[in-house]
């Protein structure tokens, strides 16, 4: 079960970015593929914009500038004033709709350097992943995932969420944080899910491009509230 800890955290995760603008700054990523346009990583301080600012020492919004185009995708990183707790939310539910799972998680690979830089990722215990559909192609292989595994969809109960949650451990969703966070010697530790329930592939319409093929698509895809929490240690 999920330990009281981890579920505090976890609350403190549900951040809204808001409409409001502050003050921007670009730094500099090194591309290492010539032929590529130039990479920025643009940043945004945010404490204000986002619920929940008497509890956090700072919050940083941080988005990928190629050439002159910025990118719609901007996940944020937030500093707890209880102990320097970092927490991430992907923020994937504000992002453009044009982009996909794996585009988007290319981004992110190109932000974490620079979020290692301002923030001490040691201290990061929370990502906020939001709706599992969301993630587009992720939700279709983890679906998949849960069918080959219970061989069925399910009407999921309160009293099965402990089951999602160990499930989840084992899925591609786990795979790809822990390969996401190798380099930072940081691991999935536990997932933490509310609301689980299966929609329909209609859902994807308003989320994310789906890059699988339409006839790969399970006619009930997984969806929930969901949480990881990380620990510093590599997979066991």
């Amino acid at each position: 079960m999920m330990t009281d800890r981890f579920y505090n955290i976890l609350t403190l995760c549900l951040i809204v970015v808001g409409c409001q603008k502050s003050s921007q700054e670009t730094v500099g990523f090194e591309n290492t593929d010539p032929t590529d346009q130039e990479i920025t990583i643009g940043r945004q301080q945010v404490i204000n914009e986002i619920a929940g600012a008497a509890y956090r020492q700072r919050a940083t919004k941080y988005f990928v500038i190629v050439g002159k185009d910025t990118s719609s995708y901007s996940p944020v990183f937030t500093e707890a004033n209880d102990g320097g707790i970092v927490s991430m939310d992907l923020n994937i539910r504000h992002a453009d709709k044009s982009k996909s799972y794996d585009e988007w998680m290319k981004e992110l690979t190109q932000i974490l350097p620079q979020a290692a830089i301002d923030y001490n990722l040691d201290s990061l215990n929370g990502i906020f992943v939001g709706r599992l559909i969301e993630t587009g192609d992720l939700a279709i292989e983890v679906t998949k995932q849960y069918h080959d595994t219970f061989k069925m969809y399910d009407n999921i109960q309160t009293a099965d969420y402990q089951r999602v949650s160990d499930f989840l451990l084992t899925s591609k969703l786990t795979d790809d944080f822990n390969k996401l966070f190798e380099p930072y010697v940081i691991s999935v530790e536990e997932i933490g899910v509310e609301k689980v329930f299966f929609t329909t592939p209609k859902s994807f319409e308003g989320y994310s491009k789906i890059e699988t093929d339409s006839t790969n698509i399970p006619t009930k895809i997984l969806d929930c509230q969901t949480w990881i929490k990380v620990k510093k240690g590599k997979v066991q």
